[in-house]
């Protein structure tokens, strides 16, 4: 019988330095990292490596999972407490292995150099670097005061500080103006237009939509509603929309108005008019194709 030669081939076994720079590539400091890896390369030498992997497999899976830092986007600075907490973590399992490696106080030490770091960073940076602060309202919550933010120039800063303090969970901006068209065909006095990575945010009324718990998971549009008897005052609010020629909630919502009859069922609506045309849109099916996602392109009245 002729055995045929193979071409395929195991994919190479990672090296622990290989291991150590996948963690090392999400970090902004450095000296708590170094601690850890003199520890690893030099000080557990003779551990057979089948025990050291575990350790290097579970820090670079946490340190991974927590995003990367980059020293000059503060919006990330949050995580590094974290990734500090994982690295402590994966020293005291490496301690196990042979105890007394390394000491309390180095790994003090090592956390104080990196936060006299970050903080170096802050003061050489303080002055250039823009000063007080922004204003973000949460559109799912229109009555309530906005939340304060320390000063961020871009939208995927302000994003990404949203998250860090768990004030949304995948946050995405609008910022909010006065819709100056002439002609108009509906009552709408402002328009929200939705913001990409690199906006920037400087003088904006900013508000966001926080994508969790089955609101706007995937496209979405937000409309402008207006309930009759409540000062006429224009809300903003996401609302779901679904892929082409796909239901959007049931077999008998088959139209935009039996939708909007299942998102507001204690309200009749009288008008939803796109945006800026004013076409009336009730009897159309209500799908993707109808509204291009991320667009403020639908004014509804309520009463």
């Amino acid at each position: 019988m002729v055995k045929f030669p193979t071409f395929w081939s195991k994919p190479p076994i990672m090296s622990v330095s290989d291991k150590l720079l996948m963690i090392e590539r999400h970090l902004a400091t450095r000296a708590l990292f170094d601690l850890f890896k003199d520890v690893v390369q030099h000080r557990l030498s003779g551990i057979k490596r089948k025990l050291v992997e575990p350790v290097l497999q579970d820090v670079n899976q946490k340190i991974a999972a927590l995003g990367k830092v980059h020293i000059t986007d503060v919006a990330t600075h949050p995580i590094m407490k974290e990734q500090a907490k994982v690295l402590k973590g994966g020293l005291s399992r490496l301690d196990s292995l042979r105890p007394g490696t390394y000491t309390a106080a180095e790994v003090e030490d090592a956390i104080k150099k990196d936060d006299d770091y970050l903080k170096k960073y802050y003061d050489m940076h303080s002055k250039s670097a823009p000063s007080g602060s922004i204003e973000i309202y949460d559109m799912a919550r229109p009555t309530e005061d906005p939340i304060k933010l320390p000063f961020f120039p871009k939208c995927r800063q302000v994003r990404r500080y949203l998250q860090s303090k768990q004030l949304a969970h995948r946050p995405e901006l609008w910022a909010r103006y006065e819709d100056s068209t002439q002609d108009k065909k509906t009552g709408n006095v402002y328009m929200w237009q939705w913001l990409p990575q690199d906006a920037d945010i400087q003088g904006r009324h900013l508000e966001f939509v926080s994508r969790q718990n089955g609101v706007s998971v995937g496209d979405y549009i937000v409309v402008s509603k207006v309930i009759k008897g409540q000062n006429s005052e224009e809300v903003p609010e996401p609302l779901d929309l679904a892929p082409l020629g796909e239901v959007c909630c049931s077999s008998k919502c088959r139209n935009l108005e039996a939708h909007l009859r299942t998102v507001w069922p204690t309200y009749h609506v009288t008008h939803a008019l796109t945006i800026p045309q004013g076409y009336d849109v009730l009897s159309e099916t209500f799908d993707n194709n109808l509204f291009d996602p991320r667009t403020n392109s639908l004014y509804v009245h309520l009463e």
